[in-house]
C-alpha cells in the first residue's frame, strides 16, 4: 500500500489525463487512501458548466470520474487541503492563527500578546493583498518581524541610557521581564 504521493503515481495520473484528452494531472491531495488529481486542459479560459473531471488512484488502480461523485471527491479533498494549508500558514506566525476575534484580550499572564496579535493580523492581511507574489509568507514574516522588533518596539528611546529589554524574547513570550 502506497502512503505518499510520488513520481510513480503522478506518471500514472498524467497518463490517464492524456488518455482523456488533457495535458496532465494536477495533484490535489489525499482522501483516505485515495490520491486525487484534477486534469489540466491547455488554453481553456471559461469554466466548464458540466461535472468536473477527477482522476483517483486507490490500491494502484487509476480511475477517471466525471459524475456527481467527482464533485464530492473534489470538494472533500479541497476542504481537507485548505485545513492543512491553513495549519501550515498559521504555524509560521507566532500570535495570529486566523481567528476573527483576538483571543488574548483578557490574557493577564501575557499582557502584550493581544497587541502582538493585532500587529501580526495586520501584517497577514497586508501580505494577502500584496502585489509581489514571489516572496513566501515565511520570508515576508521574518523580514516584517525583524523590522517590527528593531523599528517599532522601543530600542534606545525613550530611555537615554538605553533600553536593555530583549524584545525578541518579549515578542515570543508576550510579556516584558523587568531587568
Amino acid at each position: 500500500m502506497i502512503l505518499r504521493h510520488n513520481k510513480y503515481l503522478q506518471e500514472k495520473a498524467d497518463r490517464c489525463a492524456k488518455e482523456h484528452g488533457f495535458l496532465c494531472a494536477n495533484y490535489i491531495g489525499k482522501r483516505g487512501d485515495m490520491f486525487v488529481y484534477e486534469p489540466v486542459e491547455m488554453g481553456r479560459e471559461e469554466p466548464k458548466k458540466e461535472f468536473p473531471d477527477v482522476i483517483t488512484i486507490k490500491n494502484n488502480r487509476v480511475q477517471h470520474h466525471k459524475s456527481m461523485e467527482s464533485i464530492l471527491i473534489l470538494a472533500e479533498t479541497k476542504r481537507h487541503y485548505r485545513k492543512r494549508k491553513n495549519f501550515e500558514i498559521f504555524s509560521i506566525l507566532r500570535w495570529f492563527k486566523g481567528e476573527k476575534e483576538n483571543p488574548y484580550l483578557n490574557d493577564r499572564e501575557r499582557p502584550l500578546a493581544a497587541r502582538f496579535w493585532e500587529y501580526e493580523r495586520e501584517f497577514f492581511m497586508n501580505y494577502q493583498d500584496r502585489a509581489d507574489t514571489s516572496v513566501s509568507l515565511a520570508d515576508a514574516y521574518e523580514q516584517w518581524k525583524a523590522e517590527f522588533l528593531s523599528e517599532h518596539l522601543p530600542g534606545n528611546s525613550p530611555n537615554p541610557y538605553g533600553d536593555m529589554t530583549d524584545w525578541q524574547k518579549v515578542f515570543e513570550t508576550g510579556r516584558k521581564q523587568n531587568n
